[in-house]
């Protein structure tokens, strides 16, 4: 099917399917928005230190990419750009997000991100959680207010790739 399709693209291209999948979405929003560069946030585990590994809890750190779409070169020149962006990324991810921010900026709106505006997330998922001794249930979960306009994402299953947005349609 199709996820095999853009799975073989990442493996034939030698990059995850993290970039892939983020490059395609950032040309869908370089269509919509008209902006050919922009920043995209998306979330890093946060646990690069061995002090961090076996404990329970979310230490997601945001991180942003720079997305930049040149409309007249090939998809190929983008995922290669985005590629790039995600690895330097990855690279400075020990820097918090709040340290960056009041470098870039004087003031700071609380009721927006500044760095980014859409959020763009991959989620592996197996055939399930499987942890002895306990019943693990999936339980969906809504969130009050959103912390960006747009959240773009796809879930890496074992037999297709799903992608599901979230956006924001008013401002809490």
């Amino acid at each position: 099917g199709r996820g095999d399709a853009v799975r073989g693209l990442a493996v034939e291209r030698g990059v995850s399917l993290f970039p892939v999948l983020l490059s395609a979405c950032s040309a869908v929003l370089y269509r919509y928005s008209g902006q050919r560069r922009f920043a995209v946030g998306s979330l890093v585990a946060g646990r690069n230190v061995a002090e961090t590994e076996r404990l329970v809890g979310l230490f997601a750190n945001p991180i942003a990419l720079a997305m930049e779409i040149s409309p007249s070169a090939p998809f190929d020149q983008l995922l290669r750009r985005t590629h790039r962006a995600v690895l330097g990324a990855l690279d400075h991810q020990e820097v918090a997000f709040e340290r960056i921010v009041p470098e870039v900026y004087d003031t700071r709106d609380p009721s927006r991100n500044l760095i980014f505006q859409v959020l763009f997330q991959l989620v592996e998922i197996d055939s399930g959680w499987d942890l002895p001794g306990l019943e693990v249930e999936h339980v969906q979960l809504s969130s009050a207010a959103a912390k960006v306009d747009l959240t773009l994402g796809a879930i890496n299953r074992t037999d297709t790739i799903c992608i599901f947005t979230n956006q924001l349609r008013e401002k809490i």
